[in-house]
Protein backbone atom coordinates (compact mmCIF):
# COMPACT_ATOMS: atom_id res chain seq x y z
CA UNK A 1 0.00 0.00 0.00
CA UNK A 2 1.06 3.38 -0.37
CA UNK A 3 1.33 4.22 4.04
CA UNK A 4 3.77 0.81 3.46
CA UNK A 5 6.24 2.12 0.83
CA UNK A 6 6.11 5.66 3.03
CA UNK A 7 7.26 3.78 5.88
CA UNK A 8 9.75 1.88 3.77
CA UNK A 9 10.77 5.19 2.53
CA UNK A 10 11.44 7.19 5.81
CA UNK A 11 12.85 4.12 7.71
CA UNK A 12 15.39 3.82 4.90
CA UNK A 13 16.61 7.46 4.65
CA UNK A 14 16.74 7.20 8.74
CA UNK A 15 18.59 4.06 8.94
CA UNK A 16 20.99 4.97 6.14
CA UNK A 17 22.04 8.02 7.81
CA UNK A 18 23.01 6.21 11.04
CA UNK A 19 26.48 4.25 11.96
CA UNK A 20 26.80 1.28 11.54
CA UNK A 21 24.25 -0.51 14.34
CA UNK A 22 27.15 -3.12 15.29
CA UNK A 23 25.99 -6.39 16.51
CA UNK A 24 22.55 -7.80 15.08
CA UNK A 25 20.54 -8.71 18.15
CA UNK A 26 16.38 -9.21 18.38
CA UNK A 27 14.64 -7.06 20.55
CA UNK A 28 11.41 -9.14 21.55
CA UNK A 29 10.20 -10.67 24.99
CA UNK A 30 9.19 -13.94 22.74
CA UNK A 31 11.34 -16.94 23.65
CA UNK A 32 12.09 -19.63 21.28
CA UNK A 33 10.19 -22.74 21.47
CA UNK A 34 11.84 -26.27 21.19
CA UNK A 35 10.70 -27.06 17.78
CA UNK A 36 11.41 -23.45 16.82
CA UNK A 37 15.20 -24.13 18.40
CA UNK A 38 15.04 -27.16 16.58
CA UNK A 39 14.34 -25.50 12.91
CA UNK A 40 16.88 -22.98 13.32
CA UNK A 41 19.35 -25.60 13.88
CA UNK A 42 18.55 -27.25 10.73
CA UNK A 43 18.27 -24.06 8.83
CA UNK A 44 21.78 -23.30 9.65
CA UNK A 45 23.04 -26.61 9.00
CA UNK A 46 22.02 -26.45 5.81
CA UNK A 47 23.11 -22.83 5.42
CA UNK A 48 26.93 -24.56 6.43
CA UNK A 49 26.30 -27.37 4.24
CA UNK A 50 28.01 -27.10 0.76
CA UNK A 51 26.23 -29.42 -0.83
CA UNK A 52 23.07 -27.48 -0.33
CA UNK A 53 24.70 -24.39 -1.69
CA UNK A 54 24.39 -22.07 1.25
CA UNK A 55 20.74 -22.01 0.47
CA UNK A 56 17.64 -22.97 3.06
CA UNK A 57 13.99 -22.76 2.91
CA UNK A 58 12.03 -22.50 6.35
CA UNK A 59 8.57 -23.88 5.49
CA UNK A 60 5.46 -23.70 7.91
CA UNK A 61 2.19 -22.98 8.57
CA UNK A 62 0.59 -18.79 9.16
CA UNK A 63 1.53 -18.69 12.76
CA UNK A 64 4.06 -21.12 13.36
CA UNK A 65 6.64 -18.56 14.35
CA UNK A 66 9.30 -18.62 10.51
CA UNK A 67 9.99 -14.87 11.22
CA UNK A 68 10.83 -14.79 14.56
CA UNK A 69 12.94 -18.06 13.66
CA UNK A 70 14.88 -16.21 10.59
CA UNK A 71 15.24 -13.17 12.94
CA UNK A 72 16.84 -15.60 15.78
CA UNK A 73 19.37 -17.52 13.14
CA UNK A 74 19.87 -13.97 11.35
CA UNK A 75 20.93 -12.81 14.98
CA UNK A 76 23.01 -15.78 15.53
CA UNK A 77 24.94 -15.77 12.86
CA UNK A 78 25.67 -12.41 13.06
CA UNK A 79 25.81 -11.43 9.19
CA UNK A 80 24.32 -9.31 6.43
CA UNK A 81 21.02 -11.35 5.23
CA UNK A 82 19.14 -11.60 2.10
CA UNK A 83 15.71 -12.65 2.81
CA UNK A 84 13.96 -13.64 -0.18
CA UNK A 85 10.08 -13.78 -0.62
CA UNK A 86 8.02 -14.86 -3.70
CA UNK A 87 6.41 -11.40 -3.50
CA UNK A 88 5.93 -7.68 -2.78
CA UNK A 89 3.40 -8.08 -0.32
CA UNK A 90 5.10 -11.07 1.53
CA UNK A 91 8.39 -9.13 1.15
CA UNK A 92 6.24 -5.81 2.50
CA UNK A 93 5.01 -7.92 5.80
CA UNK A 94 8.40 -9.87 6.25
CA UNK A 95 9.83 -6.26 6.53
CA UNK A 96 7.13 -4.69 8.79
CA UNK A 97 8.05 -7.67 11.16
CA UNK A 98 11.93 -7.89 11.17
CA UNK A 99 12.21 -4.09 11.11
CA UNK A 100 9.96 -4.56 14.86
CA UNK A 101 12.62 -7.24 15.44
CA UNK A 102 15.56 -5.22 14.55
CA UNK A 103 15.06 -1.98 15.61
CA UNK A 104 18.41 0.34 15.00
CA UNK A 105 19.46 -2.06 12.15
CA UNK A 106 19.27 -1.17 8.49
CA UNK A 107 16.33 -3.66 7.85
CA UNK A 108 15.84 -2.70 4.01
CA UNK A 109 13.04 -2.98 0.82
CA UNK A 110 14.91 -3.69 -2.24
CA UNK A 111 12.41 -3.53 -5.25
CA UNK A 112 12.76 -3.20 -8.80
CA UNK A 113 13.99 -0.04 -10.13
CA UNK A 114 10.92 -0.14 -12.73
CA UNK A 115 7.29 -0.27 -11.44
CA UNK A 116 6.72 -1.58 -15.19
CA UNK A 117 8.91 -2.88 -18.03
CA UNK A 118 8.35 -4.35 -21.25
CA UNK A 119 11.32 -5.03 -23.08
CA UNK A 120 11.70 -5.14 -26.82
CA UNK A 121 10.24 -7.40 -28.61
CA UNK A 122 9.64 -8.67 -32.44
CA UNK A 123 6.50 -10.79 -33.55
CA UNK A 124 7.48 -12.11 -36.80
CA UNK A 125 3.48 -13.17 -37.84
CA UNK A 126 2.74 -9.31 -37.92
CA UNK A 127 6.45 -8.04 -38.88
CA UNK A 128 5.63 -5.37 -35.88
CA UNK A 129 8.66 -4.24 -33.95
CA UNK A 130 7.54 -3.00 -30.54
CA UNK A 131 10.14 -0.52 -28.81
CA UNK A 132 10.95 -1.56 -25.16
CA UNK A 133 8.72 0.48 -22.55
CA UNK A 134 9.13 1.30 -18.69
CA UNK A 135 7.92 3.67 -16.19
CA UNK A 136 10.16 4.73 -12.76
CA UNK A 137 8.55 4.75 -9.40
CA UNK A 138 10.60 7.66 -7.48
CA UNK A 139 9.28 5.80 -4.23
CA UNK A 140 10.52 2.55 -5.47
CA UNK A 141 14.04 4.30 -6.53
CA UNK A 142 14.45 5.37 -3.35
CA UNK A 143 14.11 2.09 -1.71
CA UNK A 144 16.35 0.75 -4.06
CA UNK A 145 18.98 3.60 -3.62
CA UNK A 146 19.13 3.06 0.92
CA UNK A 147 19.08 -0.42 0.15
CA UNK A 148 22.37 -0.26 -1.93
CA UNK A 149 23.41 2.51 0.71
CA UNK A 150 23.16 0.26 3.62
CA UNK A 151 25.19 -2.26 1.58
CA UNK A 152 28.14 -0.13 1.47
CA UNK A 153 28.26 1.35 4.05
CA UNK A 154 26.99 -1.23 7.45
CA UNK A 155 27.14 -4.91 8.12
CA UNK A 156 23.83 -4.99 9.68
CA UNK A 157 21.90 -5.66 7.38
CA UNK A 158 19.04 -7.52 6.48
CA UNK A 159 17.38 -6.83 2.95
CA UNK A 160 13.76 -8.22 2.07
CA UNK A 161 13.50 -8.58 -1.91
CA UNK A 162 10.44 -9.69 -3.41
CA UNK A 163 11.73 -11.90 -6.28
CA UNK A 164 8.54 -13.24 -8.65
CA UNK A 165 9.60 -11.11 -11.49
CA UNK A 166 13.18 -11.90 -11.52
CA UNK A 167 13.63 -15.42 -10.85
CA UNK A 168 11.50 -16.66 -13.16
CA UNK A 169 9.26 -19.76 -12.58
CA UNK A 170 12.22 -22.28 -12.28
CA UNK A 171 12.71 -21.88 -8.38
CA UNK A 172 10.78 -23.69 -6.34
CA UNK A 173 9.81 -22.16 -2.62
Amino acid sequence: TRSSRRRFVDRGEEEAAKEDGGELRVTSPLRLTEPQREAVEAVEKRLDDPDAGGVAVLQGATGTGKTFCMASLIAKRNAPALVLAPNKVLAAQLYDELAGLFPGHAVQYFVSFYDYYRPESFAPNSATFMSKRSAINSKLDELRHSTTTSLSERRDVIVLWPVSRRVGRGIHW
